[in-house]
């Protein structure tokens, strides 16, 4: 999935936790193999490469993961929709970047939309001729799995910090759960300010960040808003903890995309554990269920101006431990 998986495990037998390592490690990879739109080989590739109304029967825990995808698509009202590869190519979001023309950006829309797929009894058929982007979930499928593995195999204590986004199973020993620190978006190095404990579950967010692009003097900001096909305005960052890594995948992304005012109603609303980062006015909020997050020393409101906090609270998360 083109970032780094970083895993540290408490156990007391070295050959234990290396064991245990290589087979997380095996799992992300044999995610990779189905989930990858780069590989040609994977299912999504094929899928991708798949010409509309041809059925592509999927396995079980593909068929599994597309009805989770769209129930998140229809529940976030299409703010979260990942069959948006073809808007993505538009703007060259992995690429070097370019400034589509709007019959160009229409066309690509139409092309567009998690509603132009159809699953009936595990066989998929595209309406039109869409491609997939895993990039809002991918990381989350993956990390799901594992932790599946790990209750299944009573794996020991570990955190895994995957290109960002943190998965913690068990608490750590003589812990109640995971520290973590959230950082700048535009800032990987600054010094980290707003902390929080985690039980079981996953930690991910979504802002902008130096995958952000500059085109034509235009900020092309590497989110995209699937119902309008534009780059998302940039505000600052959105973290999101839940005990599946897939919805806290999902929902930071969403969330972002909605933006600071709906976004922060959305996830109140929806019960969300969410922390919005915002530059312009400088602050930060976080809802009722994040602020169970927080240690008791640094229980804060749930809105709150922080200067300091949003010029050194970044996007990615990183994992400690005292």
């Amino acid at each position: 999935m083109g970032t780094t998986f970083r895993v540290s495990i408490f156990d007391e037998n070295r050959k234990r936790a290396i064991e245990q390592s290589e087979a997380m490690l095996r799992i992300v990879e044999e995610a990779e193999n189905q989930l990858s739109t780069w590989r040609p080989g994977t299912e999504l590739s094929q899928l991708n490469r798949m010409p509309p109304r041809r059925a592509l029967p999927l396995n079980p825990p593909l068929c599994d993961l597309f009805l989770k995808v769209r129930d998140w698509v229809l529940l976030t009202g299409g703010a979260f929709d990942p069959a948006i590869g073809r808007v993505l190519h538009a703007w060259r979001i992995q690429g070097a970047g370019r400034i589509p023309d709007a019959v160009e950006l229409t066309e690509a829309l139409s092309q567009s939309g998690f509603n132009r797929l159809r699953i009936e009894n595990c066989t998929l058929t595209k309406d039109v001729d869409l491609w997939f982007d895993t990039g809002a979930f991918g990381k989350g499928e993956a990390l799901d799995r594992v932790v599946a593995a790990a209750k299944e195999r009573d794996f020991s204590p570990f955190l895994i910090d995957f290109g960002g986004q943190l998965a913690g199973w068990k608490a750590p020993p003589e812990r109640h759960g995971w520290d973590a620190r959230l950082a700048h978006p535009q800032d990987r190095t600054a010094t980290s300010a707003i902390e929080i404990v985690f039980p079981d579950g996953s930690i991910s967010s979504s802002g902008g960040s130096e995958k952000d692009l500059i085109v034509e003097g235009r900020r092309v900001g590497h989110i995209v808003d699937p119902r309008t096909g534009s780059p998302c305005a940039a505000f600052g960052s959105v973290a999101v903890w839940n005990v599946s890594a897939l919805a806290a995948d999902i929902l930071s992304t969403a969330l972002y995309v909605m933006g600071p005012e709906a976004g922060f109603r959305w996830a109140v609303d929806h019960q969300i554990a969410a922390c919005f980062i915002t530059s312009q006015p400088p602050s930060t909020r976080i809802t009722p269920a994040f602020q169970k997050l927080l240690p008791p020393h640094s229980r804060i409101g749930a809105e709150q101006s922080a200067t300091s906090a949003s010029q050194s609270v970044k996007s990615a998360v990183s994992g400690t431990l005292p």
